[in-house]
């Protein structure tokens, strides 16, 4: 069960993306509407992050380089989506490829919860629905509040989670030598598991700090369990767009 849980603490990562630098000599990028946070899936369109641990940002572990990229699209429940392809190439470990559908509109940026698709990831445990997991314009959002059963090695488990978000601010971001008003949000992950046959129950907590820029995308990520001094970044290097 507690790898299952670990999965939880690492969902959002593979999907979003942050960056920081100094201010000198760097050009001004500056949003056309400073309200206006939202950005863009276009086919074709690719991002390249490490995938990190550490304590802080200036002492990590990259373990993995990450492409996302946006392909073929679809219609989901009347959603016109994207399938969104990730490819990791791992530094210490094999190899790996997991897609999920995405779409954003000018409320916000969106993953759809598919308990068929069979991806390594926890989303598809929050049923089949789509996630609203970037708000462009509100200060909290509730995303989803649900309960279910799964067996783990012959054991059934009741497994309960709850996803909200918030903004936090809206900040300069540095990335290649420009500076960009970025929108700082935070996803906020509770969970317990209880363990129908021993009645053990295991709870995670766990957060997640997002900043997204209306001229890029998804820049990086910082997740991370609140008494845990230990973080998970997602970091973009170099992108794409059409």
């Amino acid at each position: 069960m507690k790898n299952i849980l670990s999965i939880l603490i690492i969902t959002i990562i593979a999907t979003l993306s942050y960056s920081c630098g100094s201010d000198n000599g760097v050009e001004t990028i500056k949003n056309s509407n400073d309200k206006d946070h939202s950005f863009e899936l276009i086919q074709g369109n690719q991002w390249s992050y490490d995938i990190a641990s550490g304590v802080a940002r200036d002492s990590i572990d990259i373990e993995f380089a990450s492409i996302a990229s946006v392909g073929t699209p679809d219609n989901i429940g009347g959603k016109e989506c994207f399938k969104v392809n990730d490819f990791r190439r791992a530094f210490k470990y094999t190899s790996f490829a997991t897609a999920d559908f995405a779409y954003t509109d000018k409320d916000g940026y969106y993953i759809y919860s598919d308990m068929t698709s069979g991806n390594v990831n926890s989303l598809y445990l929050f049923g089949d629905r789509w996630l609203k997991l970037i708000d462009f314009k509100n200060l909290n959002w509730d995303i989803v509040d649900t309960t279910t059963n799964i067996m783990v090695e012959g054991q059934e488990h009741e497994i309960n989670i709850s996803l909200s978000g918030k903004r936090l601010e809206v900040l300069d971001v540095y990335y290649k030598g420009k500076v960009y008003r970025g929108l700082k949000t935070e996803l906020h992950m509770k969970s317990s598991s209880k363990n129908l046959v021993t009645f053990e129950t295991v709870r995670v907590n766990n957060k997640t700090e997002t900043i997204s820029v209306a001229e890029i995308g998804i820049y990086q990520t910082k997740s991370y369990t609140p008494g845990n001094p230990v973080s998970y970044f997602s970091i973009l290097t170099n992108e794409k767009l059409n």
